[in-house]
């Protein structure tokens, strides 16, 4: 082999294997693209979920008693009740 035919040689196989390695990076960045794709869609998939929870725990706020007012009267009439009692057994 003369050193023309080992240069001409080694030039197709750098050429190769950079088209190899191009054609890797091309596919590497494809599958890294979808799963940013599927990653983004999941994350907007959890802030809509995350929002629909929000509200359904504002509107069981507004439904709530209010323990603290409720727990004076509660107090109140018995009380009230325990006083009568007294009363009525005199």
């Amino acid at each position: 082999m003369t050193m023309h035919e080992i240069h001409a040689n080694g030039s197709m196989n750098v050429a190769a294997e950079l088209a190899r390695l191009r054609g890797e990076m091309s596919t590497g960045f494809a599958e890294i693209k979808g799963q940013l794709g599927m990653i983004a869609q999941t994350q907007n998939t959890q802030s809509a979920d995350i929002g629909d929870l929000q509200n359904r725990v504002a509107a069981l706020e507004a439904r709530r008693w209010p323990i603290g007012p409720l727990a004076a009267v509660s107090g109140v009439v018995s009380a009230v009740v325990a006083g009568a009692a007294f009363l009525v057994g005199r």
